[in-house]
């Protein structure tokens, strides 16, 4: 396993949502890792990818898995307005789309 260690404003540790919630302010080079199982709430952090691709990384006593690449999580969330019920999604619900996206379709 790889050592995380890409720090962002003296902290990388988030979760998910506020990751998500704050997607704009992270670059496309940057790949996400989250504890599992993936909830809204899961810690997570933002790595630049390892060069070996490692799927899992470890930093202090957690283990972080890949979760999704910063553009395709941004490439989702572009999409999520041609979602007919998309004014009632709340960030939330917009959040859980993508953990099911990272689950079923990555």
């Amino acid at each position: 396993m790889e050592k995380a260690g890409i720090q962002f404003g003296g902290n990388n540790y988030m979760n998910l949502l506020n990751i998500i919630s704050n997607i704009k302010n992270f670059s496309d080079e940057y790949t996400i890792y989250a504890e599992s199982p993936w909830t809204t709430l899961s810690d997570a952090i933002v790595v630049e990818e390892p060069e070996d691709g490692a799927m899992k990384i470890s930093d202090s006593d957690k283990v972080y898995e890949y979760f999704l690449e910063i553009f395709i999580v941004k490439e989702l969330l572009s999409d999520l307005p041609q979602i007919p019920s998309f004014n009632k999604l709340t960030i939330e619900d917009q959040v859980n789309r993508i953990i099911e996206y990272a689950i079923n379709d990555a």
